[in-house]
C-alpha cells in the first residue's frame, strides 16, 4: 500500500474512495470478500468510522472549495460500503454498532441533513457540480436549474439505512438513538453523543 501513497505523506480522497468503491464491488460480487474483510472486522471497522467522520467533517468544512466534491464522494462510498457490510453479516453490524465514533458519526450526519429544513436555506451537501454534469443536466443527474448538486437525501438515506441495520442487531444503539431523538436543540444532541462512552 505505501508504494500508492504520495510521496510527500498526503493523503488523496481520490485514491480513498476509489479504494472504497472496489471493496463494495467486491463485496457485493462474492461472499468469500465479506469473509477475508471479516479477518480484519475491528481495524477495518475503526478505519471506517475514521473514514466516515473525516470526510464528513471536510465535506461540512473544506479547507478548499475543490475538496468538498472529494469528501462527499468519500462520505458517499463509505456509507455504502457500511450497509452492505451491516447487510450481509451481523458480525459487522455488531463490531460497527460498539465503535462510538461510527453511531456518533451517523446521528451528527441525521442532524446535519435536518439542518437545511431547520434553517429553510441550502443544506450542508449542496455544491457546485462540474462543467460536465450541468451539461448534462435533468433531474437523473441530480443537477437543479443553478448548476447545484444537492446530496443531502443521498446522505439522509444511505445513513438512515446504516443505522437501521444497526438498530436490528445492537441494543445499545437504539438506546443511543431513542435518546437522542427524544432532544430538540443540536446542543442537546451533542452532549448526549459524548456521554455514551464506548464499550
Amino acid at each position: 500500500m505505501q508504494d500508492f501513497l504520495p510521496a510527500d505523506g498526503s493523503v488523496s480522497l481520490t485514491l480513498i474512495d476509489t479504494c472504497l468503491r472496489i471493496f463494495e464491488a467486491v463485496t457485493g460480487a462474492t461472499d468469500e470478500a465479506i469473509v477475508i474483510l471479516s479477518n480484519q472486522l475491528d481495524t477495518l471497522g475503526s478505519a471506517l468510522a475514521n473514514t466516515l467522520l473525516s470526510s464528513f467533517l471536510l465535506a461540512v468544512n473544506p479547507p478548499a472549495p475543490q475538496l468538498a466534491q472529494r469528501a462527499i464522494d468519500c462520505l458517499l462510498s463509505t456509507l455504502k460500503l457500511l450497509i452492505d457490510l451491516t447487510t450481509r453479516t451481523s458480525d459487522w453490524s455488531a463490531a460497527l454498532g460498539r465503535n462510538s465514533v461510527l453511531v456518533g458519526t451517523l446521528l451528527r450526519l441525521v442532524v446535519a441533513t435536518r439542518r437545511k429544513e431547520a434553517t429553510a436555506g441550502e443544506g450542508l451537501f449542496v455544491l457546485q457540480a462540474e462543467d460536465g454534469a450541468v451539461r448534462e443536466g435533468g433531474a437523473e443527474s441530480g443537477v437543479d436549474g443553478t448548476g447545484r448538486r444537492d446530496h443531502t437525501l443521498d446522505v439522509l438515506c444511505l445513513v438512515l439505512g446504516v443505522l437501521a441495520n444497526l438498530i436490528e442487531t445492537e441494543v445499545r444503539v437504539r438506546r443511543i438513538v431513542r435518546e437522542t431523538s427524544k432532544l430538540k436543540k443540536f446542543s442537546q444532541c451533542h452532549a448526549q453523543l459524548h456521554s455514551h462512552a464506548p464499550l
